[in-house]
């Protein structure tokens, strides 16, 4: 079986049992920096970055 990896900087994926995957806290603060410098919608970067939208959402929200 494969180890998933983040295509973008070759960090892996952690999922746990269930199945949900995980991510670091450094790679949740690249993505959020990364969306803040970009011209796309939190949808659109989003899926442009593999991460489904209510997750990427709630990372947001955390942010402020």
């Amino acid at each position: 079986m494969e180890t998933p990896t983040d295509p973008a900087t070759g960090t892996i994926i952690k999922s746990d049992r269930t199945g949900r995957t995980r991510y670091t806290a450094q790679y949740k603060r690249e993505v959020l920096d990364a969306f803040e410098s970009s011209s796309l919608s939190a949808p659109a970067f989003a899926m442009q970055c593999g991460v489904k939208y209510p997750t990427f959402a709630a990372w947001i929200a955390g942010r402020r």
